[in-house]
């Protein structure tokens, strides 16, 4: 399988109340001309590498999870769903079992055990995008790019923090704020 050339790099502006139209969102990419080696290389200081590169795709839903602070039971189900998809399409394209579910789920544990610092997610995220979304034709990267856009979307309604909610309410501000940054960072 391969895995594409770099992109970018996160960047922020907190200026006044938050960011400009002009300025990017936390998490969202710049595209500068990093190379793909010096994603992975990133990667391995993150202790990610071989094929736990490609499990970086969960990472925008994990940050989905942890957004109202809380790991739940129809979240953590998704995720597992998620896997176990991603790994037989990842085994079909490379034509042999190059990864398992067992090794996607040891994956995302590690960030599931105990809420990762979101300075982390960003970075990984950023890495994501760099390592993961930039290869093949653009029907193919913009179908990835939807998936996990999707998924995000599925985790953040998954579980309503208090009954009743309204219109507006399905996802709590936290999980808005989340789903932003991420579908700004996936392009």
């Amino acid at each position: 399988l391969e895995l594409g050339p770099a992109a970018g790099d996160p960047t922020e502006d907190y200026s006044s109340d938050g960011p400009t139209r002009d300025a990017p969102l936390r998490g969202e990419l710049v595209l500068d001309d990093a190379s793909r080696s010096d994603a992975l290389h990133e990667l391995m200081r993150f202790q990610i590498a071989g094929g736990d590169v490609y499990f970086i795709d969960t990472i925008p839903l994990i940050e989905m999870i942890w957004a109202d602070e809380r790991v739940q039971s129809a979240e953590r189900r998704l995720l597992d769903e998620f896997l176990v998809t991603h790994v037989r399409n990842l085994n079909d394209l490379s034509g042999r079992e190059a990864v398992t579910v067992e090794q996607g789920q040891a994956f995302v544990e590690r960030f599931l055990y105990e809420r990762p610092p979101p300075e982390l997610l960003e970075t990984l995220r950023a890495l994501l995008v760099r390592v993961r979304l930039t290869d093949g034709p653009p029907s193919g990267r913009e179908a990835r790019r939807r998936v996990l856009l999707e998924m995000c979307l599925d985790i953040g309604a998954a579980c309503v923090a208090a009954y009743p909610h309204g219109d507006h309410e399905r996802f709590c501000r936290a999980e808005k704020l989340a789903f932003e940054r991420i579908f700004r960072s996936l392009g």
